[in-house]
């Protein structure tokens, strides 16, 4: 979540973090923001009107026109941790 607007956010998904077998020591992942579809109106605003029914999640851009956006605003960094 991107506070505190409820529907922004960031994640990962589909990442592989297998390669050849084997598990990778370190993958790093520049996140974006998104828009899950569900709050309407361009505004930090923890309890806006919903949006009915809720808009497909979609990535901010700057066609988007929000608040927030396209640039990167953070980083993941997996790390493969051994016992």
């Amino acid at each position: 979540m991107i506070g505190p607007s409820p529907d922004w956010f960031v994640g990962v998904d589909s990442l592989l973090l297998l390669e050849e077998g084997r598990w990778r020591s370190t993958v790093k992942v520049a996140l974006f923001p998104f828009d899950a579809g569900t709050r309407t109106g361009n505004r930090f605003e923890l309890f806006g009107p919903r949006s009915d029914p809720p808009e497909p999640i979609s990535e901010l851009t700057e066609q988007s026109a929000q608040l927030i956006g396209p640039q990167q605003i953070g980083t993941f960094l997996f790390e493969l941790v051994t016992p």
